[in-house]
């Protein structure tokens, strides 16, 4: 059987790019789920806990 092999490259190329952006997905899915976990986990400042601001007089 014949077959053109510039199709059988650009097969290669497309599946390969396929699993990258995969991968890419899988690698940015994650991140966010750690970003979003950091940002419930840490501590949210208190009023009395947050530093006062002072009024610097008027010259």
């Amino acid at each position: 059987m014949c077959y053109d092999r510039r199709s059988f490259a650009s097969e290669s190329r497309k599946a390969a790019g396929t699993d990258q952006s995969k991968q890419m997905q899988t690698k940015r899915t994650e991140t966010v789920d750690a970003l979003l976990r950091d940002a419930k986990e840490a501590p949210k400042p208190s009023p009395a806990e947050a530093p006062a601001k002072e009024a610097a007089p008027a010259k």
